[in-house]
C-alpha cells in the first residue's frame, strides 16, 4: 500500500461516515499564532476557538504540515521530518472520545477490501495520555484483548481531544508516510 492509498482510504473512510472532506489549506495561514501551518487541525482552530461557527459538524483532511522545531534533526533519522502530510477526522461539537475512539479502531483494522487498513488487531498498541481514564476505558471497553499504554510525551494542543488517543490514527500514518509504504509492526 503506498501513501497515495493510504491519503486515499482515510478520506473515504470518513466521508462514507458523513464527514466532509476538506482540502488541505495553504502551508501559510493568516494566523499570526505560527509561521507554518505544522499540524493537521490548524486551519480548523477558528472552529475550535469559537471565532467561526464550523461549516459542518465533522470534517476530514489531509493537511500538509512544516515544522521546523527539530530542523537540525531532519536527515538523520526516519523519525524527522520537516514536510509531511497529516490526515485528520474532525468534529466541532457532533461526537468526542467515545465516536473517535471506535472510528480509529475501524480505519485500522478493517480489512483492506472494506476499506480499512487491515492491520492484525493483536499486533496494534494504543497510546493514550497519561492521566485520560476516560480515554483507556473507552478503548478497553469494545476491544479488551489488547495493550494500552499511557503516555507522558507530548501535551494536548488547541482543537486536540486532550490526549493522545484523538492523535492515534493520525499518528500512525504520518510516521508509516515518513518511513515508507509498507505497513510493518516489529
Amino acid at each position: 500500500m503506498d501513501s497515495a492509498e493510504i491519503r486515499t482510504r482515510f478520506l473515504k473512510f470518513f466521508a462514507d461516515r458523513g464527514h466532509q472532506v476538506v482540502p488541505s489549506a495553504s502551508l501559510l495561514l493568516d494566523d499570526p499564532t505560527l509561521l507554518f501551518v505544522n499540524a493537521g487541525m490548524v486551519p480548523f482552530k477558528p472552529y475550535f476557538l469559537g471565532e467561526v461557527p464550523p461549516p459542518y459538524p465533522t470534517a476530514t483532511s489531509v493537511q500538509k504540515c512544516v515544522r521546523t522545531l527539530d530542523i537540525d534533526e531532519v536527515g538523520k533519522t526516519t523519525r524527522h521530518a520537516s514536510f509531511f502530510q497529516m490526515a485528520g477526522n474532525f468534529s466541532f461539537g457532533d461526537y468526542f472520545k467515545s465516536g473517535a475512539i471506535p472510528f480509529a479502531w475501524e480505519l485500522l483494522t478493517a480489512s483492506t477490501s472494506d476499506g480499512g487498513y487491515g492491520f492484525a488487531e493483536d499486533r496494534l498498541w494504543v497510546t493514550v495520555y497519561h492521566d485520560d481514564d476516560e480515554a483507556a476505558d473507552i478503548w478497553h471497553r469494545p476491544f479488551c484483548d489488547f495493550i494500552v499504554l499511557r503516555a507522558t510525551c507530548g501535551t494536548p494542543s488547541v482543537g486536540s481531544a486532550g490526549s493522545l488517543t484523538s492523535h492515534f490514527a493520525r499518528l500512525t500514518l504520518k510516521l508509516k508516510l515518513a518511513t515508507g509504504p509498507s505497513f510493518h509492526f516489529g
